[in-house]
C-alpha cells in the first residue's frame, strides 16, 4: 500500500524585479526588505511592470511541483503555469491588488498553501484627489468667466438697445416737430408769394413782404 504525501510545502518569494530599465527607475528602490519578508509593495504609476519569482519548499521531488497564481483585482481566474516559478505583469492600472500564489506538493497534489502579497499601484499626480480638485476648480473658474462675459455682453447689448430706442424716440420727436413747423410755414410762404405777386402792391409793403419771404425760406431750410 503506497499513500500519497499530505505534506503542505510553504511558498517563499525569491525575487522581485521590475521590467523598466531606465536610469530613473533603477535609481529608485521599491523594496526596503527582502522580498520574502515583505507583506505589501507600493509601485509608482510609471513603474507598474514587474515579475516575481517564487518556490515551494518541498525537497522530496521538487521537479514535480506545479504552480498557479492570480492577481485579485485584475483577473478572476488562476493562471496554471506548470513547473514555471515566475509571474509577470506589465502596465498595471492604478489600484490595490492581491497577488496569490499556490502550488502542489512533490506528489502533484494541490494543497492549501496560498501565499498572498499586497501590491498597490499609486496614481499619477493627474489622477490624485488634488488633481481632481484642480480640475473642478478650473471648470468652475471657466464657467464663472464665461457667465461674466455673457452677462457683460447681454448688459451692453441691452444698453445699446435702450440707447437705440431713445434715439428712435428722439428722431420721431424731431421729425414730428419739424413737420408741425414746416406745414404752417409753407402756408405762410404761399400767402406771401401771392401778396408779392399782386399787381401794384403798396410801396410801403414791398420791403416788409420781401423780408418776410426771406425769413420764411430761411426757416424752411433750417427745418
Amino acid at each position: 500500500s503506497i499513500n500519497n504525501s499530505n505534506y503542505i510545502p510553504p511558498i517563499i518569494l525569491t525575487q522581485f524585479q521590475q521590467t523598466e530599465d531606465t536610469p530613473d527607475t533603477q535609481s529608485r528602490k521599491i523594496l526596503t526588505n527582502n522580498i520574502d519578508d515583505t507583506q505589501s509593495i507600493e509601485l509608482p504609476h510609471n513603474q507598474n511592470s514587474f515579475n516575481i519569482q517564487f518556490a515551494a519548499l518541498d525537497m522530496k521531488f521538487p521537479n514535480n511541483i506545479s504552480y498557479a497564481y492570480k492577481l485579485e483585482g485584475f483577473e478572476k481566474k488562476w493562471n496554471y503555469i506548470g513547473h514555471q516559478r515566475t509571474a509577470t505583469y506589465t502596465n498595471l492600472p492604478k489600484g490595490n491588488y492581491n497577488l496569490k500564489i499556490k502550488s502542489t506538493n512533490s506528489d502533484g497534489i494541490w494543497v492549501e498553501n496560498t501565499r498572498t502579497l499586497n501590491i498597490t499601484v499609486l496614481p499619477s499626480f493627474w489622477e490624485t484627489p488634488w488633481a481632481y480638485l484642480l480640475y473642478i476648480s478650473g471648470i468652475i473658474l471657466i464657467i464663472l468667466t464665461a457667465s461674466y462675459i455673457l452677462f457683460t455682453i447681454f448688459r451692453l447689448k441691452h444698453k445699446v438697445t435702450v440707447e437705440q430706442q431713445i434715439s428712435d424716440i428722439k428722431l420721431r420727436f424731431f421729425t414730428n416737430i419739424s413737420h408741425e413747423f414746416r406745414t404752417p410755414l409753407t402756408l405762410i410762404q404761399g400767402a406771401l408769394n401771392k401778396l408779392i405777386n399782386i399787381e401794384n402792391p403798396p410801396k410801403e409793403m414791398q420791403r416788409p413782404l420781401k423780408t418776410m419771404d426771406k425769413s420764411t425760406q430761411r426757416m424752411l431750410r433750417l427745418i
